[in-house]
């Protein structure tokens, strides 16, 4: 058995749901109604560390989502006083960009070009 101190990073991995779920809880708080917009300086940083070491992509897809349903259901509440439909649809469909930009974080963590990161920067 190995202590969790020689591995780097272990620490994240075995909290990653909860840093995915923080990091979800504090992009709510940027907003009006608790108004704390320096949050948002930091506020994918969990976010960032939960994909990072990621050991598939289909967890770093996971905890992206997770990240986008908190964020976009509390942030889109105001959509149920329209139609909670839509408010299901679109707390969905907004949450698979954080998907994505999730699996583009883990997909770009092993470029070794500079060309290459170069690019993926200017994305």
């Amino acid at each position: 058995m190995t202590n969790a101190c020689q591995q780097p990073g272990s620490v994240f991995k075995s909290h990653s749901l909860l840093l995915a779920f923080t990091s979800g809880i504090l992009l709510v708080l940027c907003f009006p109604r608790f108004s704390l917009g320096f949050v948002a300086w930091f506020a994918l940083v969990p976010l960032l560390l939960a994909v990072y070491d990621s050991p598939a992509r289909a967890h770093a897809l996971f905890r992206g989502g997770i990240t986008g349903i908190l964020f976009f259901g509390f942030s889109l509440h105001w959509l149920t006083y329209v139609t909670t439909f839509g408010w299901f649809f679109m707390t969905f469909f907004e949450s698979s960009f954080l998907m994505l930009f999730s699996w583009m974080i883990y997909e770009g963590r092993g470029l070794k070009n500079p060309y290459l990161q170069s690019i993926w920067v200017g994305f």
